[in-house]
């Protein structure tokens, strides 16, 4: 985003800032009180109506709005003028009156009370305006340093929150993990469908973890007062139960290792549990520093790491991927005439020999490569050579695509070479 005058009492329209840092400043410093002296950058750039923005905006007003509401991608209209950022996410568009004196988009919507300048409040704006701005992040020439807040992310687990220690599932139902369906398809009709909501709500329209905590609440409150002839005492209730009711939470697959933060040395999540296990990295001539205590007031001692590596296992990556519907087929469609059912791997020659070199490769799978490596390789060690092989488990191994379905996972490293002239 393009950086404009800071209309906040500290810049006082001088110095340019990011919108964001700029709706933080105004936050925390109140409006410059001179608006004569602002530059004349800001006081040219009038906040546009409604239909102006409607105008400018290249999606129709019936296709209910992006998360920018039709502004312009450029930044060209103040970063004043932008509706609430809170409902950004919802996909709502704001009533905006151009022609009101109490609009909340105004630059006198920002005022001070008690010391503490606040944005006045819209009845859109139920939420508050987190701020992503560091004092310490100031630099020596006035400029910030633009940080974005991943705490404010709905989906944010801390670290303190991976590796809490949980002995047992939250209150509101235990999960078993063995069963053939979710848990949630054997419970009512009724109770899955709330919980259909809640996850559709926070994936689809941003609602936070609150937010749905407080939307499972009041389903079960009504449940409870309707005397309904429910079973409700195990009736979830935060989102990250939801998840694990309709079997698409992923969190509980994914190994969140720690690691050394001097040489990666790698450390499996349970190794933090054990008594007896240091906080300085145990791999020689390394001092780094693998975790920090703090007692908390029951006298447990809580260990937090200072560097994370999440991990997803592949195999159970691709499980949950090929189950998706009609995915299967489409793993498949590259597949022409000749390449259903088992194959050798193809030389160059013959690749050469049935590919037309004036016509250019469309895809990866039209390379020599995709149809070249064979399957069943187990990777060996050759202490002569000091390097890595693949030996064929037989003797005459099937082309690796030929296989029903086979898929290559691959990573291709660009390397980028400079040299002085």
């Amino acid at each position: 985003m393009a950086s404009r005058p800071c209309p906040c009492a500290v810049c006082k329209g001088q110095i340019p800032q990011k919108p964001a840092t700029r709706n933080n400043h105004l936050e925390r410093n109140g409006p410059f009180t001179n608006p004569a002296s602002l530059s004349s950058q800001l006081i040219t750039n009038p906040i546009p109506s409604q239909s102006t923005l409607e105008r400018r905006s290249p999606a129709s007003s019936d296709s209910g709005g992006g998360p920018f509401y039709g502004y312009p991608s450029d930044d060209s209209s103040p970063d004043l003028a932008s509706p609430s950022i809170h409902l950004a996410a919802f996909g709502n568009r704001e009533d905006i009156d151009p022609g009101s004196d109490s609009d909340s988009l105004s630059l006198h919507s920002y005022h001070k009370s008690d010391s503490t300048c606040s944005r006045s409040a819209s009845p859109e704006d139920d939420m508050p305006l987190t701020s992503d701005y560091d004092e310490d992040s100031e630099m020596e020439d006035g400029n910030d340093l633009e940080i974005q807040v991943l705490e404010d992310a709905p989906d944010y687990i801390s670290r303190e929150r991976l590796f809490a220690d949980t002995d047992s599932d939250e209150e509101d139902g235990l999960v078993d993990d063995d069963l053939e369906l979710p848990p949630a398809f054997s419970e009512h009709r009724s109770l899955r469908n709330a919980y259909i909501h809640v996850f559709a709500n926070a994936t689809f329209h941003g609602a936070t973890h609150v937010q749905s905590q407080i939307h499972l609440t009041s389903v079960h409150s009504a449940l409870s007062s309707a005397q309904v002839p429910l079973d409700i005492s195990a009736f979830a209730r935060t989102l990250a139960t939801v998840e694990r009711r309709l079997g698409v939470n992923v969190d509980d697959t994914i190994i969140y290792f720690f690691v050394c933060p001097e040489c990666w040395k790698r450390h499996h999540p349970s190794e933090l549990k054990e008594p007896d296990f240091s906080s300085t990295c145990t791999r020689d001539n390394c001092s780094g520093q693998l975790y920090t205590r703090k007692r908390l007031a029951s006298g447990r001692e809580k260990r937090t790491p200072t560097k994370i590596m999440p991990f997803f296992p592949p195999n159970i990556a691709i499980q949950r991927m090929m189950r998706r519907p009609a995915k299967y087929e489409e793993c498949n469609h590259w597949r022409k005439e000749n390449d259903h059912g088992p194959a050798p791997p193809i030389s160059l020659e013959d690749w050469l020999a049935n590919t037309d070199m004036d016509l250019p490769l469309g895809d990866i799978h039209d390379g020599w490569r995709w149809r070249n490596i064979p399957a069943f390789l187990k990777r060996e060690w050759d202490e002569r050579r000091r390097n890595l092989k693949d030996v064929p488990l037989f003797k005459s191994p099937p082309r690796f695509v030929s296989l029903p379905c086979g898929l290559l996972l691959t990573i291709n490293i660009d390397w980028y070479f400079f040299a002085f002239a």
